[in-house]
């Protein structure tokens, strides 16, 4: 009897302690990815650095983990991408996490992990499959459509005044986000913006930001790597550009006063409008707010009397137009021509076409000029293509050697055909091998690589550069890859904040970034590789036996002196003075000093032909200067006649199938001033930074040199290795050799004395 009441005890026991631990299982709730936002309002490229805003929801109890956002590379090899710092999660809280990712398909699976050290404490999987949800991204920007990002409360109408704002094929898309608090904490994370447009109409959109906002840093920082920023200021510019306001940076002058502006012919001109802007009602006159700016630096392009309306200022190597009125509301808000005045204000064609972008350049495979590089890179020297009916032939000759051939051979020797069994074989096994070597003595047993370099500094100490590199690698094997930057003396810039990355391509073809069947990118190699939370380190990119991958790297630092001293004006459009070579290098054998050859001058549409600037050598610039439109010049050969003053500039077709880096990498450099899709017929999107027109209406020149190249100049060294922590000695290794080809551009920003008395 007491037996079995103690054994009814202990399955009470029992089932009492299984309950509680049912109970707390219950209650006991993981963290939990609940929003992700991709890029801004959900508009994004692929191929660039991208923004995603992580929403996540903490669980039962507090978790702290880092989150990990984990994508194809255009390869289709998986790349994963770490936030930049752990984050808490409190119980039932929500927390906000932003990263930077790359997208490498226009349909792309996202996967987000919340990691404590190796353990998954949440995981979510979101594909882009149309309309934004929780559980959905929107698709990517179709080749060649331009993104403008308008910040504000309403996005300025842009979508509505703008030209080519409208369908599917748009050549212009509008992406509005409501302040600058939604901005990206990074430079990188504007890669695939064109325009960014900040109304200041509403006092919200720049009320809680500080002028040490990261985000206002990182809008500074693009600006000056080449990017656009347009600021409206009318109503509101007293209290948006105050000295110590976020915006007042940005401002091409000092803040002087609020004005009502009356008289609108100055924007009307501007605009090249017939139709005046309307007052409000009718009999009542016209009135705009408009900011007065004193000590105006930049170039005016569009005034009222003695007060600017359109200032744009060279900002390092971006620029800042300045609209002294709201776009957004008053009478321009309602005016007829709105479209034409904002066209004007951001240098966009009025009847602008999209182009076909969906359809690759005849059969290249390619429909913008980063593909071409790409494919440029691709083939390095000394390793060779065995052509497709080449290889055709063989199969068919090897089949013929195993079937009907083996048998003819056994029938005229005489012998059995028992022999097959060793004929056979013999046959297999000597192709084999043939094949083996001829692999060898084609394509080699050495590493190469392919590399350009784009390195550009203005007279402000601005510097920044680009490498496009790709590694052919003969074996199967891992890399960790980082780069060292140089400014011409060799030295690295100061206060350099950089992005190491893959380089997709761009374009329909098979692994392109944009190829319509998404199971063509299935690799070979199954392993994938990760870019370091500073977003300039890659650890463990595997490259397959006798193939090649892409890579781009960009940065942004100082240069403490420009190596030139330069004293150039404009003497009603034509440009005079002089320019004197004072680099100098790190190489002894050059005591010192760097010859720049192949130089050629851009300014207002025209390209000033100098040939070879020797050290301390100074350069007349005046009427006797050859001087060939920017457009002719662009459309010949590589940099070539411009070694020689005498030879005749003849303007030909651009060569679409051209392997010539230098070639293409020239035709980037200033793609909207030598005629753009028109000319070329293809986009320059992927790598739009690389085009210094924009800098061209800013009444700069730029002097365009390639220094010597034989190693002694290199914008970038790419290192092999892990990366050093603090204290511990660097054990990277230079990749590459001598024969691998290596090539680099300079260009100099320069400033001009305008004609006259300055504006």
């Amino acid at each position: 009897m007491i037996r079995a009441t103690f054994q009814r005890l202990i399955l009470a026991l029992l089932l009492a302690r299984s309950l509680v631990a049912a109970v707390q299982a219950q209650e006991v709730r993981p963290p939990e990815f609940v929003a992700v936002r991709v890029g801004f309002a959900d508009r994004y490229k692929v191929g660039l650095w991208t923004p995603i805003e992580v929403t996540l929801r903490g669980g039962s109890t507090t978790a702290i983990g880092r989150v990990r956002a984990n994508l194809s590379d255009s390869d289709g090899l998986n790349c994963s991408f770490d936030a930049p710092e752990p984050c808490q999660l409190l119980p039932g809280r929500e927390t906000k996490v932003l990263l930077y990712v790359r997208f490498g398909h226009e349909a792309s699976t996202l996967a987000l992990e919340l990691l404590d050290g190796r353990t998954i404490l949440a995981a979510k999987t979101i594909d882009s499959t149309g309309a934004p949800t929780n559980d959905q991204f929107a698709d990517a920007l179709r080749p060649g459509q331009r993104l403008i990002v308008s910040v504000g409360k309403s996005s300025s109408g842009l979508e509505k005044a703008l030209p080519g704002t409208q369908g599917q094929s748009a050549q212009n898309v509008v992406a509005a986000v409501d302040s600058l608090a939604r901005l990206p904490t990074r430079w990188q994370g504007y890669e695939g913006v064109d325009i960014v447009v900040i109304s200041t109409s509403k006092p919200e959109v720049f009320e809680k930001i500080s002028p040490q906002n990261a985000r206002i840093e990182a809008l500074d920082q693009w600006i000056r790597m080449g990017g656009m920023l347009v600021l409206c200021a009318g109503s509101h510019a007293e209290e948006a550009l105050h000295v110590g306001s976020p915006l007042a940076k940005f401002t091409p002058g000092h803040f002087e006063k609020t004005v009502l502006l009356r008289q609108t012919s100055g924007w009307e001109t501007f605009a090249k409008s017939i139709n005046p802007i309307p007052p409000p009602k009718p009999g009542e006159k016209v009135e705009l707010p408009t900011a007065k700016l004193m000590e105006v630096q930049g170039k005016i392009v569009a005034r009222e009397a003695d007060i600017p309306l359109v200032i744009r200022k060279p900002q390092g190597l971006g620029q800042v137009v300045f609209v002294a009125t709201d776009l957004d509301r008053g009478p321009i808000r309602d005016w007829t021509d709105r479209s034409l005045l904002i066209a004007a204000i951001l240098n966009l064609p009025v009847n602008e076409q999209a182009g076909a972008a969906d359809d690759p350049v005849q059969n290249y495979g390619y429909n913008d000029l980063a593909g071409q590089l790409r494919s440029a890179l691709d083939l390095p020297r000394d390793v060779h293509l065995v052509p497709f009916f080449v290889v055709a032939l063989l199969v068919i000759i090897y089949i013929l050697l195993i079937g009907p051939g083996d048998y003819f051979l056994l029938r005229r020797l005489g012998r059995g055909m028992q022999w097959t069994w060793i004929t056979f074989p013999t046959i297999v096994v000597l192709f084999a091998v043939g094949a083996y070597l001829a692999a060898y003595w084609l394509k080699g047993d050495q590493l190469r690589i392919s590399q350009i370099d784009l390195v550009d500094i203005d007279a402000e100490g601005t510097a920044r550069g680009a490498s496009w590199f790709s590694i052919f690698s003969p074996r199967g094997e891992s890399f960790d890859l980082s780069m060292r930057p140089r400014l011409p003396d060799g030295q690295p810039p100061k206060e350099t904040s950089a992005s190491l990355a893959w380089l997709g391509k761009a374009g329909n073809e098979f692994n392109g970034m944009y190829s319509r069947d998404k199971q063509n990118s299935a690799p070979l190699w199954t392993q994938g590789y990760s870019i370091a939370s500073s977003l300039d380190v890659i650890r463990g990119a595997p490259i397959q036996v006798w193939a090649s991958k892409s890579f781009t790297h960009r940065w942004l630092g100082h240069s403490p002196d420009l190596g030139l001293d330069v004293s150039l004006k404009d003497d009603e459009k034509q440009l005079s003075g002089t320019i004197t070579n004072r680099l100098k290098g790190s190489d002894p054998q050059a005591n010192g000093s760097i010859a720049l050859s192949h130089c050629f001058l851009a300014y207002d549409g025209w390209a000033y032909v100098i040939g070879t600037l020797r050290p301390g050598e100074s350069v007349e610039i005046g009427p006797t200067t050859r001087r060939v439109s920017l457009n002719t010049f662009m459309s010949g050969a590589p940099l070539d006649f411009a070694e020689s003053p005498t030879a005749k500039a003849e303007k030909g077709p651009y060569d679409r199938g051209s392997r010539d880096m230098a070639y293409v990498l020239q035709n980037m450099m200033f793609y909207d001033a030598a005629g753009g899709r028109k000319r070329t017929g293809m986009a320059n999107d992927y790598q739009g930074f690389a085009d210094l027109s924009g800098l061209l209406k800013t009444g700069r020149a730029i002097l365009v040199a390639m220094p010597p190249q034989d190693g002694s100049c290199r914008g970038d060294d790419l290192l092999r290795g892990p990366v050093p922590k603090p204290g511990e000695s660097d054990s990277r290794q230079p990749l590459g050799n001598a024969l691998d080809r290596h090539a680099t551009l300079y260009r100099f920003i320069l400033p001009v004395t305008p004609a006259g008395p300055a504006n």
